[in-house]
């Protein structure tokens, strides 16, 4: 219903609606969401670091993996893995980033101050991981998705960084 409304009433379509640039805008996008991944993930992945070794190994944690990260280290099947490298990188950059970014983040922005919006949904974003150990490093990832999709006033460059990003954490395993 939501895309014959804006197709047809709104003339606008969904891409448009989203935010999502048209084929010939995505190409310059690769290099900045490069470097958006790079620096991002190595403060992520910093972060990380720090919080499992100054806080959750001398509280006794250990690091917990999440469920698909689990699934893709442990199956032995080669089709398996596959599905689920293509879910982590293209799937759920798409519907993570239109639900937190293209939608909570701006209908929050509306009714409070944009600093309120990001961080609300940037822990919500880390805590949807299901992850205690991961809370605070896929916090700073919400928050570094909100300053790229506030940069880049769309969703094509969050989501991008999502994608590399899981790309990454999925070849490391």
């Amino acid at each position: 219903l939501l895309l014959v409304y804006l197709r047809g009433w709104r003339h606008r379509g969904l891409t448009a609606w989203l935010g999502l640039p048209d084929a010939r805008r995505l190409i310059p996008l690769v290099p900045l969401a490069l470097i958006w991944t790079i620096l991002g993930g190595a403060a992520v992945y910093g972060l990380a670091w720090l919080v499992n070794t100054w806080l959750w190994q001398p509280m006794g944690f250990e690091e917990e993996s999440q469920d698909i990260v689990r699934a893709l280290s442990e199956s032995p099947s080669p089709l398996v893995r596959g599905l689920l490298v293509v879910a982590a990188c293209l799937v759920a950059p798409e519907v993570e980033e239109t639900l937190f970014r293209g939608f909570l983040y701006p209908t929050l922005r509306q009714f409070t101050d944009a600093p309120f919006a990001a961080l609300f949904t940037a822990v919500l974003f880390g805590a949807v991981h299901g992850s205690l150990t991961a809370l605070v490093p896929l916090t700073l990832l919400g928050i570094i998705l909100v300053l790229a999709y506030e940069w880049s006033r769309g969703l094509a460059l969050p989501i991008a960084i999502h994608a590399l990003f899981n790309l990454v954490t999925s070849a490391s395993l």
